[in-house]
């Protein structure tokens, strides 16, 4: 995923959070939930922070950019990409733990008892 590439990215340049939010000019919790959840960031953000990041190139799913000399259509397109991406995986994750829920409480996928496997019981 993107945020996992600029935090292994960040990791291999040696920089912290903080150093890396003064150079590319943002704040440092908004990088810090980028990096961990992928969300919130601007697409103006995410360029000024590649920046200052030995990339080479970023990529998501079947759009893959030249880092050096990205602009911000290129990466608004790969952030539209990546938050759909983001998205359907949230709703997956959702209705794994609402149905892992209901498995606990005793719940079919509909959120009804189970029906009894004999009609005698």
């Amino acid at each position: 995923m993107l945020h996992l590439q600029v935090r292994n990215a960040r990791l291999k340049a040696g920089l912290t959070l903080t150093q890396l939010a003064r150079l590319a000019r943002v704040h440092r919790s908004r990088l810090h939930s980028f990096e961990h959840d992928g969300r919130n960031i601007t697409v103006e953000s995410l360029r000024r922070i590649v920046e200052h990041l030995p990339l080479a190139e970023l990529s998501l799913g079947s759009v893959t950019l030249d880092a050096r000399g990205v602009d911000n259509a290129e990466l608004l397109a790969l952030m539209r990409e990546y938050r759909v991406k983001a998205q359907a995986l949230a709703d997956v994750s959702a209705r794994i733990e609402r149905a892992l829920e209901d498995a606990e409480r005793g719940m079919d996928h509909e959120g009804q008892p189970p029906a009894s496997p004999c009609p005698l019981e």
